[in-house]
């Protein structure tokens, strides 16, 4: 198969973020590249708290849908000969799945890794379908405001709360040297709804989106949050709330 680099880059840092580091359960300690037959692409990670996708029309000519898992250092091994690659003529890269193994042939360079053994989680029945509470807020600003108030935050769970209603969202933290609040405005016109979070997952979808607005799509206080960017639906991120 042959993809762009530039497409295959993005879909890696996209999905890098959420993938595992250190679990057990060893087939989150990478990415989830599902290839099918209609030629779309898209590249998971997860470490069961949250999950991030990305989804291309790749033009991949595939005669059976697959499903490989590359490991954490293999993956961020690509990321670097694709980076590279982004100043060179030549854009797009060939892609070999084998029975055990996924070989890459980026310029110059052959990556060659092995695939992880084992059955990947159904990341699409985790994308929560019946959020029907938006709120829309300018990505910068939440950033700020979640940066702000995370440095109060207990540093292991960086969990901050936030009061969302009457067109603004009071984010606040609190760890035993003190609390923070900050008041950011939003644009949301359903219930007021308290919710928590891990600052640190938030923060790292908004590090990897690039519109200027965020859409949080919500259902109930412990439900699976959904963040997307405003204007495209091929990226979605998914985090789970904290109790608090």
């Amino acid at each position: 198969m042959e993809i762009e680099a530039p497409m295959l880059l993005e879909m890696i840092d996209r999905s890098l973020c959420a993938a595992g580091e250190s679990d057990t359960r060893y087939v989150l300690n990478g990415l989830l590249f599902h290839i099918k037959t209609d030629g779309q692409a898209t590249v998971v990670g997860t470490d069961g708290h949250r999950l991030a996708m990305q989804t291309k029309q790749a033009g991949l000519s595939f005669k059976e849908e697959k499903k490989v898992i590359l490991s954490r250092k293999s993956v961020s091994e690509l990321r670097r000969l694709l980076s590279a690659q982004d100043d060179e003529k030549s854009t797009s890269i060939n892609m070999t799945v084998g029975k055990n193994h996924m070989l890459f042939n980026v310029g110059k360079a052959r990556l060659l890794t092995r695939l992880i053994e084992g059955t990947y989680p159904n990341y699409e029945a985790v994308i929560p379908t019946n959020n029907t509470k938006i709120l829309t807020v300018a990505r910068g600003t939440l950033m700020k405001s979640l940066r702000r108030v995370s440095i109060m935050s207990k540093e292991r769970s960086s969990a901050v709360k936030v009061d969302i209603g009457n067109g603004k969202a009071v984010v606040s933290g609190t760890s035993d040297l003190g609390e923070a609040t900050d008041e950011i405005a939003v644009d949301y016109a359903e219930d007021q709804m308290t919710i928590a979070f891990n600052a640190r997952y938030i923060l790292d979808a908004l590090n990897v989106m690039t519109s200027e607005n965020v859409l949080i799509k919500l259902n109930e206080p412990l439900s699976p949050v959904l963040l997307m960017e405003d204007g495209r639906e091929d990226y979605k991120y998914v985090v789970m709330p904290m109790r608090m």
